[in-house]
């Protein structure tokens, strides 16, 4: 199945989810004081449940189109150290610790910058939805040399509930997850962006206080 259709039969699928989510709410609004409170109970489980289930298959259809999407990259230069300090002050009042360890200097990636951000938001989300705690996260960029080619290295560490041996050979496969919420596309999207940047994604296995990921992107000077 082409990735046109893919999307087209999303948006198909989604359309009719608003209509039922409404009358579901229309019927709870109109019927609640009319019923006996039991029943009215009742109502009100029945609804909200609807409800629930239905912004469920929503966030679902939306990541299904996120991850079948072409790609329409817009690329450019950008210092990475800049780009990771913007998206960490969207988080200032929602009390993430961060921790940032960065080289000396600039560190410059050909990229396309709202796909990076997504990619960034997607692990800094992982995080906090992983903590049990106050969540802490580390980022740590360094320079390395893998095959005669310069890459920058991004690690992202949390102080969260971590990743079994099972759950590390499955993470970044698409509709696989171990969340109530989750629709398991998270991961799969941020794996199709990095290496649609020639790059690759990898779980750090040496890490054990939590969940730790590792990405390289070429470098660009």
């Amino acid at each position: 199945m082409g990735t046109a259709h893919c999307v087209f039969r999303s948006k198909w699928i989604k359309n009719p989810l608003t209509p039922i989510q409404l009358s579901a709410e229309r019927l709870q609004h109109k019927l609640a004081k009319e019923l006996p409170e039991s029943s009215a109970e009742f109502l009100q489980r029945g609804t909200r449940t609807i409800v629930q289930q239905v912004e469920a298959m929503k966030r679902m259809v939306d990541d299904f189109s996120e991850y079948a999407r072409p790609s329409k990259k817009q690329v450019e230069r950008l210092n990475l150290h800049d780009l990771i300090q913007e998206v960490l002050a969207l988080y200032l009042q929602s009390g993430v610790i961060f921790e940032c360890h960065f080289p000396e200097g600039n560190t410059y990636v050909e990229v396309d910058q709202v796909s990076i951000r997504q990619v960034l938001h997607n692990l800094i989300k992982n995080a906090l939805e992983a903590s049990t705690e106050q969540c802490k996260i580390d980022i740590k960029i360094s320079n390395v040399n893998r095959n005669n080619t310069e890459y920058v290295e991004l690690g992202i560490y949390d102080n969260g509930s971590g990743l079994n041996t099972e759950q590390i050979e499955t993470v970044f496969e698409p509709y696989v997850t171990s969340k109530a919420k989750g629709t398991g596309l998270g991961l799969a999207i941020v794996k199709k962006i990095i290496e649609e940047h020639a790059g690759v994604i990898w779980v750090d296995t040496a890490y054990n206080a939590g969940a730790g990921f590792v990405i390289q992107l070429p470098a660009f000077h």
